[in-house]
C-alpha cells in the first residue's frame, strides 16, 4: 500500500511539473512621479513659494499680479471690496504647511504730497469650503495654511488678504504708493 501511495505521489508531482510553464514571469515595474508633476505655475506672476498672488477688485475680474509694483486704479473708481488672493499651485507628496506673516506695511504716500492714505489688512480663508485646505487665522498679520496632497493643483484660491483703505479727504492729486512685506515660513 505504501508503494502505491508513493507511486501516486510521484506521478502527481511529475504531472504538475509537466504542466508548469517556465516561460511565464511576473515583473513589477515602478515609475517615480516627481513633486509638482502636472503643475503649470505662471512664471510671470508674483509668487511666494507655491502661492501665486492675484489682485481681486470687485469692479473688474481678478488678475494675476505680474509685477511687484502694480496699480489699483483710480481712487474715485476703486471699490470697497479689495483683496489680494493667494492661489495654490502644487503637487506635493506631503502636506503643505506654512505660516504667512505680514511683516511690514506702509501707508500710501506720494513725494508730491504731505498727506497719506492709511489702510488696514486682514487675512481670511477663501470663499469656499474644501476638506484639503485648512486656514487658521492667528491675527490680522499672521495665518497658518495647510493643504493636503490631492494631485496636481493649478491655481486654487486658498487664502485672501482684505485691504481696507481709510477715507482721506485731504489729498493732493498724484500717484500714491504703499508697500506690504510678506514672510513665508515652512511649518513641520
Amino acid at each position: 500500500m505504501k508503494k502505491i501511495v508513493f507511486v501516486l505521489l510521484l506521478a502527481f508531482i511529475f504531472t504538475c511539473s509537466l504542466f508548469s510553464n517556465d516561460k511565464d514571469a511576473l515583473l513589477t515595474v515602478n515609475v517615480s512621479v516627481p513633486e509638482d508633476w502636472g503643475v503649470n505655475k505662471p512664471e510671470d506672476a508674483v509668487s511666494i513659494d507655491h502661492l501665486v498672488l492675484e489682485m481681486n477688485l470687485s469692479s473688474e475680474s481678478a488678475r494675476l499680479i505680474n509685477n511687484t509694483a502694480f496699480s489699483l486704479g483710480s481712487l474715485d473708481t476703486l471699490s470697497d471690496d479689495l483683496s489680494i488672493d493667494f492661489l495654490y499651485y502644487g503637487n506635493l507628496e506631503n502636506d503643505y504647511v506654512v505660516r504667512i506673516k505680514k511683516e511690514g506695511i506702509t501707508d500710501f504716500v506720494s513725494d508730491k504730497s504731505p498727506y497719506s492714505i492709511s489702510f488696514d489688512t486682514s487675512f481670511a480663508p477663501a470663499d469656499f469650503s474644501d476638506d484639503n485646505v485648512s486656514v487658521s487665522v492667528v491675527n490680522n498679520d499672521e495665518v497658518l495654511l495647510k493643504i493636503a496632497p490631492e494631485g496636481p493643483v493649478n491655481g486654487k484660491k486658498v487664502l485672501k488678504m482684505n485691504l481696507d483703505l481709510e477715507d482721506a479727504a485731504l489729498l493732493v492729486p498724484g500717484t500714491y504708493s504703499a508697500q506690504i512685506l510678506f514672510e513665508l515660513e515652512s511649518v513641520k
